[in-house]
């Protein structure tokens, strides 16, 4: 079971900074930094879609991986729970990214193709819907934006997703990107049903980074740190999700880049983040 709140965690599995002290309803990670503990911390999990299967009828997800880290992710590179129990970013047997959703004008893209020529990167092609301004006016005709998701698994997720107009006037274009984390381990992902959890935290936002974070059982603290190269216009907290927000002003035949990574962090084990060409070749 859970230290009761307030009790301070003295087990040191990882590491003399890799377990957290919680006082109250916070906690402060390795590195010092203090997050609020969700009301319903204990016991949550942001999967929704039917209990996994292996073998035949087992879901179709797009895997790419580098060590012990490795991403789950439907055709068009979201992780939806609401579709599927196996999608996540996993490190160590543990799910640090549980949702992971990207729209195009608030609405899901239209696949083209995927493709995971190495076993560490993937490509998804994507193309827009009709995009209408407020009168019902089509300002984008369907498949004349093309959305590149270029994904490279190295100690973390690095993601780069180029949007390109090839429309013949200026475009603004808004792209929101949703991320959840539930810290699920490996046996949890597949159907066991736990009678206790650790404790999730209130995630943290701005237009830098978000984090989430979770004390497990064993006392260490988990942490999902995302990482925003392109600052959005917006972030914000929505229930014990992050939602961020970019307005991009494409010219005719323009071409804009948004950038993020994820990292998986445990306890105060932290890896040399790496730019993303270098983390390609």
């Amino acid at each position: 079971m859970p230290p009761a709140r307030g009790q301070r965690r003295t087990r040191l599995p990882y590491g003399s900074r890799s377990v957290s002290e919680v006082t109250g309803n916070t906690v402060t990670a390795p590195d010092g930094e203090v997050y609020e503990l969700a009301d319903d911390a204990t016991g949550q999990l942001l999967v929704l879609g039917p209990p996994a299967a292996l073998g035949e009828g087992a879901e179709q997800t797009w895997v790419i991986k580098e060590g012990d880290v490795f991403l789950c992710a439907d055709a068009e590179g979201n992780l939806n729970p609401s579709r599927s129990r196996l999608s996540g970013l996993y490190a160590a047997d543990t799910r640090y990214l549980s949702e992971y959703m990207l729209l195009v004008d608030g609405r899901v893209p239209l696949l083209l193709s995927t493709s995971t020529e190495r076993v560490f990167m993937s490509h998804v092609d994507l193309s827009n819907a009709d995009l209408l301004d407020g009168e019902d006016e089509i300002v984008a005709p369907r498949q004349s934006i093309n959305i590149r998701r270029t994904r490279v698994i190295r100690d973390r997720l690095y993601e780069r997703v180029r949007v390109k107009s090839y429309n013949s006037e200026p475009l603004s274009v808004r792209i929101t990107m949703t991320f959840g984390a539930d810290f699920a381990d490996i046996f949890e992902v597949r159907g066991l049903k736990r009678s206790s959890r650790g404790q999730l935290t209130v995630p943290k936002v701005d237009c830098q980074r978000a984090s989430f974070g979770y004390v497990g059982e064993d006392g260490v603290f988990r942490q999902t740190r995302i990482e925003f190269q392109t600052p959005p216009d917006r972030a914000e907290v929505r229930e014990h999700r992050v939602v961020a927000f970019w307005k991009l002003e494409l010219e005719p035949d323009g071409t804009s880049l948004i950038s993020i990574t994820v990292e998986p962090r445990i306890g105060d084990e932290v890896a040399e983040p790496k730019r993303f060409d270098t983390a390609t070749h």
